[in-house]
């Protein structure tokens, strides 16, 4: 018999009941807002990012470059998103994305010539937070 091994949505009310009582963890997103997070998950959001440059001065441009490709960041999760907020695949609606985690258009240089980074979220998907490595510094020698 072969076991059926089907995906497992995660449950953020399950992770928003803080037994230790500590202050929430707080981030400040692109807006300037700041919101709580949860602090044992984070979200990796995959932006279409399209580059676009030239040869030249900014106000006399020639040879205009365009260039695609894909970038991922790691957010914290907002404590905002609900679980209705969670489509299969641990990933999240992406209206959603776009409130708390939108990327503004970057420009190059002086933006006299309008090239620059243009970010497009294409998605994003919920991660446990990986304990940070702790170094031991202790001399462990046999003297």
């Amino acid at each position: 018999m072969s076991k059926n091994k089907s995906r497992k949505k995660t449950c953020i009310t399950k992770m928003s009941k803080n037994k230790s009582r500590k202050k929430p963890v707080r981030w400040t997103a692109h807006d300037g807002n700041i919101y709580d997070v949860y602090d044992k998950y984070v979200i990796k959001i995959q932006y279409e990012v399209t580059d676009e440059d030239h040869d030249g001065y900014c106000s006399d441009p020639s040879n205009i470059r365009t260039n695609e490709y894909k970038e991922t960041y790691t957010f914290p999760l907002v404590r905002a998103i609900t679980d209705a907020d969670i489509c299969s695949g641990n990933t999240v609606d992406i209206y959603v994305l776009e409130k708390y985690y939108e990327k503004s258009r970057v420009s190059n240089g002086n933006d006299y010539c309008g090239c620059g980074q243009l970010y497009i979220l294409n998605q994003g998907k919920i991660k446990r937070r990986k304990p940070p490595i702790v170094l031991d510094d202790s001399d462990e020698s046999d003297d």
